[in-house]
């Protein structure tokens, strides 16, 4: 029998538009300069925004 243990919830933490644009500049640099279609960087922002 294995015991289940309750994880502890992680503090929510709001995405700021610094966080945002760090994240898409390094993911840029990763493809050669652009944001790939369907990435999260995407949504990352819009969070960013919301969380204004």
């Amino acid at each position: 029998m294995s015991k289940k243990t309750s994880a502890q919830p992680r503090p929510v933490t709001p995405v700021t538009q610094h966080a945002a644009s760090r994240t898409q500049s390094s993911v840029a640099k990763q493809h050669g300069g652009k944001v790939p279609a369907g990435s999260y960087v995407g949504r990352l922002q819009q969070a960013a925004a919301k969380s204004k």
